[in-house]
């Protein structure tokens, strides 16, 4: 045994370029693919640990916004409990809300900004699988949950239980309890946990009783625990009665309620679509193909090798090797490439990890590949170390000795290495046409007209400087480099608010029309630079306060023919139309651009500004300053529209990048296998090279000659990957509800790509060839 170990490291080092490519093309190939698989194990993990989430199920809104159905996550707070009483099947429900009135919270003297606060009922922990490690949760309703690291932020190693934490300078929370950290594969996390009683106290006697008689405002996640493999369409029909008794005066067909089993909720859209599972099976496919070029490559250079060792392993044969020894010799060499493969491709992965996590935006430590991972790995490696060991040794240990000591013997399979390069350049192109795709999009979303412009925007919380909108628009007007300074309750990238509590002059009985609703001052239309179809803009002043001015999607929507003047009831307001905007994005372009209604308040809980964008940290510390005067005792926050608008896109952004990467990967690995190839065809054909350069060939025309066969393979693989390319593309583009066309010219771009990679990697075989002396290949005839 240790003999065999001698003589294989001798052969390898004899060969340091063979053992070089062969070792550093399996390393890169295990180490990519154990880290896409991580990441596929990681994204198919999500919400598995709950012990009964295969029985727990999300709650998300439907409704008929004119002809359209709209699927929103959030629901009314009403409907749990309702669920819970009235729904055959319902065991228990939980309702989560984020709790944005809770930023401020002040224990031992230190203050913290927290936004990662929820209400949620006291169902939350016998639903849910979030251990509490000590205290328990919610014995009464002035208690709060930490988690672990945020009650050592707070407490450091004192005890946190009995602890109190001032919120806001109103409310006084005593900590009960303390459980571990939310996992990162948890669709649901948060920080700190409060009982929701505490907002349903809120309520008082406002425009809705009670939370849970609330039907008109959406911001709770709703789960039910369900019986075992409940009927989800009754289910989801018997929740959609439950508001219609709640709210009988809306139309009773134009909304209702889906479920959605919680192990979906991460993977797949609220209408049952495929969300990021596609990008998953995508992942999980092109980790397969990595791990499978790379074990070709290694069958093709050990194949194309093994020809140049026919004389040797004649040799040994005629002086008396048998076949279980020279099986165990390629056994022995195999064994150690793929040693030293894998600890080649440890190093790499943790060499590359950082870089991973930073482009994935996970934090995956060195330790988590889990087993099922490892276990594909060990499989895979084994099957392609037996077909790289065996299957040369078979083939050479067939030879007849005498026919290759003459140089007569000829190694058969040349159709089925063809095929695997065409395989390899078929998958290369196809990763290059996405990423191209991919790409064009995301310029397509920077370039495309939004309806406003979103450059050079600041936005942050106004607080208490909604209560002197005059005094604060004129000190922060007269910061050099301030261009305009408005308000608006909402996001420009992202409006929450809407209702379908509307009418309107003409307004046909079975009509409902579900549109979200903004609340801007005077400036807000014209800073932002949109364009009116017709009417007017907000001018300020008492007479614009029951004025309404809607997006031509609206329009559209409710039929309204010359709507300037019209009358338009939203939730409790009469008002009248006085203009019609331009449609303008509110959110991201998977979706179609939503009916939208704008009303004048003179100052809300928002403030934009809009900026030269020069000396951008000067105008931001000069904004903070006059914001610490009004807000005293709170943190400025701020962020630019800009940033907020590709936050949009970070999904696309992540994949884009991470396909650029694995098609590079790709290309490379499938240059080892056409070089694996090329060096055995060029070694077969030595001395026909010979006989041609000695018969006058030149070196372009032997070149031409070696390489014309195998840009063949790549012309194929061109030929077979261009539609799946563009259909590819097109199935991911029909997600995007404003889209750019991809020409064709991008997969021949992606072909041509492959045509270049392939005539240097070849070339360079070749004009090797074209320049050897004949007179070496030819001496022995």
């Amino acid at each position: 045994m240790f003999r065999n170990i001698k003589v294989a490291f001798r052969t390898l080092f004899s060969q340091k370029l063979y053992a070089f490519i062969i070792v550093v093309g399996l390393a890169i190939g295990l180490a990519i693919s154990t880290l896409l698989l991580s990441w596929v194990q990681d994204e198919r993990s999500f919400d598995s640990f709950h012990s009964k989430g295969k029985d727990i199920y999300k709650v998300s809104s439907q409704f008929m916004s004119g002809t359209k159905l709209q699927n929103w996550e959030a629901t009314q707070a009403a409907i749990g409990p309702h669920a819970k009483s009235s729904v055959p099947g319902v065991t228990d429900m939980v309702r989560i809300a984020q709790a944005w009135d809770l930023s401020k919270f002040e224990s031992g003297g230190k203050t913290f900004y927290e936004t990662q606060v929820a209400y949620v009922d006291t169902t939350f922990f016998t639903v849910f699988d979030f251990p509490v490690l000590k205290g328990s949760a919610f014995p009464n309703n002035t208690s709060i949950v930490l988690t672990e690291s945020t009650a050592k932020k707070y407490f450091g190693n004192e005890e946190p239980l009995g602890k109190v934490i001032t919120v806001e300078r109103e409310f006084q929370f005593i900590v009960s309890g303390i459980i571990a950290d939310m996992p990162r594969n948890s669709s649901i996390r948060f920080d700190m946990l409060v009982p929701i009683k505490l907002r349903n106290d809120n309520y008082q006697s406002g425009y809705w009783k009670s939370m849970n008689d609330d039907w008109g405002n959406f911001y709770a996640s709703t789960y039910l625990l369900m019986q075992p493999n409940p009927d989800i369409a009754k289910t989801n029909k018997l929740l959609g009665e439950e508001w219609v008794k709640g709210s009988p005066n809306e139309n009773t067909q134009s909304r209702g309620y889906s479920i959605q089993p919680l192990r979906d909720v991460h993977l797949y859209e609220v209408t049952g679509e495929e969300g990021l599972m596609k990008i998953v099976r995508i992942f999980f496919l092109v980790a397969i193909v990595i791990l499978l070029i790379a074990g070709i490559n290694y069958v093709n250079l050990a194949t194309a090798r093994a020809h140049q060792r026919a004389v040797e392993i004649s040799v040994r044969k005629l002086i008396g090797a048998n076949r279980w020894q020279l099986f165990r010799q390629f056994m022995t060499e195999s064994s150690i490439v793929f040693v030293l493969a894998v600890i080649l491709s440890v190093f790499l992965m943790w060499l590359l990890l950082p870089f991973y996590n930073e482009l994935t935006g996970k934090t995956t430590g060195f330790n988590e590949v889990s087993g099922q991972i490892l276990l594909i790995l060990l499989i895979s490696s084994v099957v392609m170390l037996l077909l790289a060991a065996v299957y040369p040794a078979f083939h050479l240990m067939r030879f007849n000795p005498i026919q290759s000591l003459k140089g007569k013997a000829a190694m058969s399979g040349g159709m089925f290495r063809k095929t695997l390069v065409v395989a390899q350049f078929f998958i290369s192109i196809v990763l290059i046409g996405c990423t191209l795709a991919i790409g064009m999009q995301l310029k397509y979303i920077n370039s495309k007209p939004l309806g406003y412009n979103k450059d050079n925007l600041l936005t942050f919380s106004a607080r208490n400087m909604q209560d002197h909108p005059e005094a604060v628009k004129d000190r922060l007007g007269k910061i050099p480099g301030v261009k305009a300074v408005f308000f608006g309750n909402a996001n420009i990238t992202a409006l929450g608010n809407s209702t379908s509590d509307t009418d309107w002059e003409g307004k046909a009985p079975e009509m409902s029309l579900n549109i979200k609703h903004i609340s801007v001052d005077e400036n807000f239309m014209p800073a932002m630079e949109m364009k009116m179809k017709e009417g007017r803009m907000f001018r300020g002043g008492k007479a614009d306060s029951t004025s309404y001015i809607l997006n031509e999607e609206a329009v559209k929507v409710t039929g309204l023919k010359d709507p300037i003047g019209k009358r338009f009831k939203l939730l409790d307001v009469d008002g009248t139309i006085i203009g019609v905007v331009k449609d303008f994005h509110i959110g991201s372009m998977h979706d179609k651009i939503p009916s939208v209604i704008m009303r004048y308040r003179p100052s809300s809980w928002k403030l934009y500004m809009k900026t030269t964008g020069e000396n951008t940290p000067a105008i931001i510390a000069a904004v903070g300053k006059i914001w610490k005067e009004y807000n005293p005792e709170y943190r400025f926050d701020h962020e630019f529209v800009e940033d907020t608008f590709m936050q949009l896109y970070d999904q696309e952004t992540r994949t884009g990048k991470l396909f650029t990467w694995f098609a590079g990967v790709a290309v490379f690995l499938s240059c080892l296998g056409l070089f694996g190839l090329a060096t055995f065809t060029i070694l077969q054909r030595t001395k026909e090279i010979g006989i041609r350069k000695v018969l006058g060939a030149s070196v372009a025309g032997i070149v031409r000659l070696i390489t014309k066969d195998f840009l063949k393979l790549v012309f194929i693989a061109i030929l077979l990957a261009t539609p799946l390319s563009w259909y590819a593309t097109d199935q991911w583009l029909q997600g995007y509800e404003y889209r750019t066309n991809i020409p064709i010219w991008v997969f021949l771009v992606a072909g041509a790509a492959a045509v270049l990679v392939a005539i240097v990697t070849i070339g360079t075989q070749s004009v090797k060839a074209a320049l050897a002396n004949p007179v070496r290949t030819l001496k022995t005839e």
